[in-house]
């Protein structure tokens, strides 16, 4: 679709996706894009819409996924805003290629590569990018790519039964470290003392995409324990757009969370992690948790599913996976479907208990777009600053009140996530664009009988989770 306005659309149907699936392969485009794309104008939706769900919501979880755009994974999903091809910065139209979820091909991701795919709004950098692949990998065609459908049947199940935001974008400009500090927080620094300076980039006095590294590859401890030779990297957000990094600085920042706004109001919260100081380990970057032993991350992961199994759930819940179950490329996989399948061990453990299904709303979200082809331009609703928004990532919401078979167009971005908690606990707000933008309240029914749960598909071809 060409017109972004604020739209939703109820017409997506299992049958129209086994179809799909079925069929192996987006539409081909027939008509030729412009080469140049204006961002449409940002229209405020109505704020905080959301029916009062303190009653009946007890749980949210969220789960994050790592680096992927609604094109790369959901491309040709009956109803959403998808497209199979795009253009390069010479005028040649590209038609995306399928990949594998084990291709280990690792496109960059960093604020400079944000500003190169974007190229000042014509959305046709994509070719100026650099990506790194292992041995036996490549990537034909760069990063116009797509999975191959029959690896995310799991996903588009679940977001046909339930619901599908294709219109959410990545509310930073850069890799996980930032990405994760604004899912929890909205900003990653450069606000009150902390201005202008916002953590940009993942770590160690570099632009790396991939910052250090451990033995295992998952990313080398960048937190607030870290050691002082760990550093990131910053942008100042009082420059003009796309803005000006540098100023390395301790991975460690002081801001008020969703998490501070819960305890406030006597919620209890859980952050679950691989491993503490990950570059997806939010918590531990904000300096008043990580002083309190109590309010650090959980790890293992997987202690997630001991803790549904007791009915331990905390109030608000965040889960974030192991390397190899994150669908982030260049990580070690048994297998293509090791992160669908961690998801829903995750998802059918609530789903198929109900002590928590009627009572339980759970997203699943890919924190950045891992420099991967996406055709709708980004917006920047906030000239004031250089660092918001990036592209768009899938949003899958999965709920007994969600309105099912449904794909959003709504433009939004990670705080409504963070708008959706706060609206259904009461909070209040952390004043940041959890104040502008929507709290996804037109995807949800309070009204309508619970759905029943249906679980997601698991392929026997994945990694085995252990408790």
């Amino acid at each position: 679709m060409d017109d972004h306005r604020p739209l939703r659309v109820a017409f997506v149907f299992p049958a129209l996706v086994a179809a799909a699936l079925a069929a192996g392969a987006s539409p081909q485009g027939a008509v030729a894009a412009p080469l140049r794309l204006a961002a449409p104008a940002f229209k405020h939706p109505a704020l905080h819409g959301h029916r009062s769900a303190s009653g009946l919501i007890q749980h949210v979880v969220v789960i994050v996924q790592e680096n992927r755009s609604v094109d790369n994974i959901f491309n040709g999903f009956p109803g959403a805003d998808t497209q199979n091809y795009g253009y390069d910065s010479y005028g040649r139209r590209h038609t995306l290629r399928q990949i594998s979820f084990a291709l280990e091909c690792d496109p960059l991701h960093t604020h400079p590569s944000f500003v190169a795919d974007f190229n000042n709004g014509g959305m046709n950098g994509w070719n100026n990018g650099t990506y790194g692949c292992q041995p036996g990998s490549s990537l034909p065609d760069g990063v116009f790519a797509m999975v191959n459908p029959q690896e995310t049947q799991a996903y588009w199940q679940v977001a046909s039964n339930y619901g599908l935001a294709d219109g959410v974008f990545q509310t930073n400009e850069g890799p996980s470290l930032p990405a994760h500090q604004y899912l929890i927080a909205g900003q990653s620094g450069g606000h009150g003392t902390d201005a202008p300076w916002a953590l940009s980039e993942n770590g160690n006095g570099s632009s790396s995409h991939l910052g250090p590294r451990d033995d295992d590859g998952s990313p080398t401890k960048l937190y607030c324990g870290s050691a002082p030779n760990q550093t990131v990297e910053q942008i100042d957000l009082d420059t003009p757009y796309p803005g000006y990094e540098g100023n390395y600085v301790a991975p460690c920042k002081d801001y008020q969370t969703i998490f501070d706004l819960a305890m406030a109001k006597g919620l209890t919260w859980k952050y679950y992690v691989h491993k503490v100081g990950s570059l997806w380990s939010g918590v531990d970057v904000v300096n008043h948790l990580w002083q309190n032993p109590a309010y650090r991350a959980v790890v293992p992961e997987t202690v997630v599913l001991t803790d549904i199994a007791n009915h331990q759930l905390a109030n608000i819940v965040y889960v974030t996976p192991s390397p190899a179950n994150s669908d982030h490329p260049h990580s070690k996989k048994e297998s293509p479907y090791d992160g669908p399948n961690w998801v829903a061990s995750v998802v059918n453990a609530i789903g198929n208990d109900p002590y928590y299904w009627g009572n339980t709303t759970i997203f699943i979200v890919w924190d950045d777009w891992g420099g991967w082809f996406d055709h709708v331009p980004t917006m920047h609703p906030f000239s004031e600053d250089p660092y918001e928004w990036g592209f768009r990532v899938p949003l899958i919401v999965v709920s007994p009140f969600v309105n099912a078979h449904m794909v959003d167009h709504t433009p939004r971005n990670f705080d409504s996530i963070i708008a959706y908690i706060e609206s259904t606990y009461g909070l209040g707000n952390l004043g940041m664009q959890d104040t502008d933008t929507d709290d996804l309240g037109d995807m949800f029914d309070y009204s309508q009988s619970p759905l029943q749960f249906v679980p997601m598909s698991v392929t026997g071809r994945g990694t085995t989770i252990r408790r």
